[in-house]
């Protein structure tokens, strides 16, 4: 790689630094909970004790392995909200009278997927305008962000990968069942962290300015990045975080920013302190875009970068792991890399 004239790296999280599977699994939970659940759109009791005990289950089958995750990724969806709000609509809309876990269900949602060229963010359209075809509500009531289904499912999601104690000191009291411990206490890192310590000194003694642009809320950078001990390499100055996504949408009036919107890389590259309207119009300089190196997994990541012009380092620890490489090889990533730790290797051969 030729890192001498890159002054910025903005590093993804999930898939890149952290595994993206608790996240998935919290994703699976939260369409079973929306589809079965009579505290929301089903019409019994969920065991919740199960759930935690057989989620891989649950996962295989509402995702069909990751099949499902992959072409929802494919159309390029960025975060597990996303996901579960797709899978959920068009679930939804091939049968609102599902009563049980089908693998059979979930297999023609998979193919009705698969059959979709509408990119994000206009799939989310879609997904709205499908689930209303088949159980018309009032206008706004399936729209993606700000709506009814939409802050059930973040709730959902959120107690889930929190576990009802952390659900609770972030957002209140959850609907039950409490007593969840919550999947965020499972993360394991997609890289050995003696490596990954290693590879962040070694850029960082480069004087290469560290930092991060996620689909993660802020709340859930911290607690990996803090459990690893790796927060020391990241110039909080250039974190940017779904949390940062929402904020400027609401000063701002867009209706998303979120990845392959190129917000969240922007507002990590030019700092926190940048102008949130400034970046949604363009004015800002573009030379720290050409400085930056954006490193990712998924095509969303990909999308985004390419839209505002950064360089791209795409790794192969995504879904769909080394079989990506001919996906961002078509699509012209400028660099293709086993893992993050990649990075440590320098043009000279020399390690860092």
């Amino acid at each position: 790689m030729i890192l001498n004239d890159i002054k910025r790296i903005i590093f993804d999280m999930d898939g890149v630094i952290t595994s993206e599977y608790m996240y998935w699994d919290a994703a699976a939970l939260t369409v079973y909970e929306l589809l079965f659940s009579r505290n929301f759109y089903g019409e019994r009791e969920i065991d919740a004790k199960w759930c935690e005990r057989d989620f891989s289950e649950i996962h295989d089958t509402i995702f069909c392995g990751n099949a499902a995750i992959q072409e929802i990724k494919r159309l390029g969806v960025n975060t597990n909200w996303d996901l579960a709000y797709v899978i959920f609509c068009v679930s939804r809309y091939i049968d609102q009278s599902l009563e049980r876990l089908d693998r059979g269900h979930f297999e023609r949602v998979l193919e009705y997927v698969s059959g979709l060229n509408v990119l994000a963010p206009d799939l989310y359209t879609l997904a709205e305008n499908l689930i209303n075809s088949k159980i018309p509500m009032p206008q706004g009531f399936y729209t993606r962000g700000g709506s009814v289904l939409w802050r059930d499912l973040q709730n959902i999601f959120q107690h889930w990968f929190l576990g009802t104690e952390r659900f609770r000191e972030q957002y209140g009291e959850p609907v039950p069942p409490h007593g969840r411990r919550g999947l965020m206490e499972f993360e394991q890192p997609l890289v050995p962290l003696e490596g990954l310590h290693k590879t962040l000194t070694g850029l960082k003694e480069r004087g290469i300015i560290l930092g991060i642009g996620t689909g993660r809320p802020e709340s859930e950078v911290r607690v990996p990045m803090d459990m690893w001990d790796i927060s020391k390499y990241f110039d909080s100055e250039h974190n940017a975080t779904y949390t940062d996504v929402v904020n400027a949408e609401m000063a701002t009036g867009k209706s998303t920013l979120a990845k392959p919107d190129p917000y969240v890389f922007l507002k990590a590259a030019l700092g926190r302190s940048f102008s949130d309207a400034d970046i949604v119009s363009g004015s800002y300089d573009r030379s720290v875009v050409d400085e930056t190196l954006i490193v990712g997994d998924a095509m969303s990541d990909f999308f985004a970068a390419k839209a505002a012009g950064f360089r791209f380092a795409a790794v192969l620890t995504g879904v769909k792991g080394q079989d990506a490489a001919s996906e961002f090889e078509r699509c012209g990533a400028d660099y293709i890399l086993k893992d993050v730790n990649d990075l440590g290797v320098f043009e000279d051969g020399k390690e860092g």
